[in-house]
């Protein structure tokens, strides 16, 4: 029976495979062992999918993409692919940035206890700046104007505002803005 070989082309994606799948596991703060614990392998493995010395089969690359916390797309995208962000809210507590640097839209997730309190944590100056509450009820001070929000309602100012917060309950929140368009 012949030998097969990897083209160029594959030996790259399993290069840029491996070096996404380090970056992701250096990123979450996971070890060799954690990692392998988390996909049923062996630590000496998940070294040998880093290093583009071993490729994985699909049921084996899943169960690391999924210990990683990543879909089979963002596991085997490489450098000229669409770059893809996601992000969950998981009530883990304060504010979690969530979008790219990149991008000319800030967005963050806010969780707080009631009574807690703080200022816009996105951009404001000279943007379009949106509140959306999820679940819990917040007063927001836009400009010195109190509005009192709640679950599944919103919030959008516009300009330059000056914005502080109130939780008058659990809070579940996600801010997002973007420079500001005139009219």
């Amino acid at each position: 029976m012949p030998m097969t070989t990897q083209s160029d082309s594959e030996a790259g994606l399993v290069r840029a495979m491996g070096a996404r799948l380090h970056q992701r596991r250096v990123e979450l703060g996971l070890s060799l062992a954690e990692t392998a614990r988390r996909a049923s392998v062996s630590p000496s493995y998940v070294t040998a999918v880093e290093s583009a010395t071993s490729t994985p089969s699909l049921p084996v690359l899943s169960r690391i993409a999924h210990a990683l916390d990543l879909t089979m797309s963002e596991a085997i995208a490489t450098d000229d692919a669409a770059v893809v962000q996601r992000a969950r809210l998981d009530g883990t507590p304060g504010a979690t940035t969530v979008s790219s640097p990149e991008l000319q839209l800030d967005v963050v997730f806010e969780v707080a206890e009631p009574g807690e309190s703080g200022t816009c944590p996105v951009t404001t100056d000279d943007a379009s700046v949106v509140l959306y509450v999820r679940s819990g009820e917040v007063d927001v001070q836009v400009d010195g104007e109190t509005w009192h929000l709640a679950d599944g309602d919103s919030l959008q100012a516009e300009g330059s505002p000056t914005i502080t917060w109130t939780s008058r309950s659990a809070l579940v929140a996600v801010w997002a803005s973007a420079p500001h368009v005139p009219d």
